[in-house]
């Protein structure tokens, strides 16, 4: 019987979000946003996804495990899970975390690739996204900033990728080329090339 995979990160370093955004987060990438991507990419077989703002890595690592447990259809795949955050620190304990528990996280932990990004300054070259979660991050920015870096992520979505704001946050409007899409108490927003 395999062990359920768990994310360990040194004790210091933790990240608070609400359990039901991160519950909401969960329920819209494997019930719309993955589904989407894999009928997408069914020719090519690839998968990207970006957590911009990353933290420790517990979000892309939440991700990981989500894929595992609930797609075994991407064994094969290639899967690319991208975290990035200002923080070098951050990105250090995301280099250092692990998943434990069964063979099938040392997989994981192979597709998760950490970086120091700053969204407001330069940004290294990039894949091209099927998903973008940027959770608690554009709220801190002034109106000018939030635009640059939404027009930035057009630059590195595929078509029809998707941009995952948190709970509260939203820019409906203030950049065109995307469009709002609800699913149920939880809003992406889809990116039309």
């Amino acid at each position: 019987m395999a062990l359920p995979l768990q994310f360990s990160r040194p004790a210091e370093h933790t990240v608070s979000r609400s359990l039901s955004d991160q519950a909401a987060l969960g329920t819209l990438l494997r019930d719309h946003l993955v589904p989407q991507a894999i009928a997408r990419n069914f020719q090519t077989r690839t998968l990207a996804i970006w957590s911009a703002g990353c933290a420790d890595g517990s979000e892309l690592f939440d991700i990981a495990v989500l894929l595992q447990e609930h797609f075994p259809a991407l064994a094969g795949w290639l899967v690319t899970l991208y975290g990035s955050d200002a923080a070098g620190d951050a990105v250090d304990v995301a280099r250092a975390a692990r998943l434990d528990g069964e063979t099938g996280g040392v997989a994981l932990r192979r597709s998760c690739f950490f970086e120091q990004v700053d969204l407001l300054d330069v940004w290294p070259a990039l894949p091209v996204f099927d998903i973008v979660v940027c959770r608690g991050v554009l709220r801190d920015l002034d109106l000018e900033a939030r635009e640059d870096v939404l027009t930035r992520f057009q630059s590195r979505l595929g078509r029809d990728g998707h941009v995952v704001l948190g709970a509260g946050e939203s820019w409906f409007g203030c950049v065109s080329g995307y469009r709002r899409e609800q699913y149920g108490d939880t809003d992406a927003f889809r990116f039309s090339a």
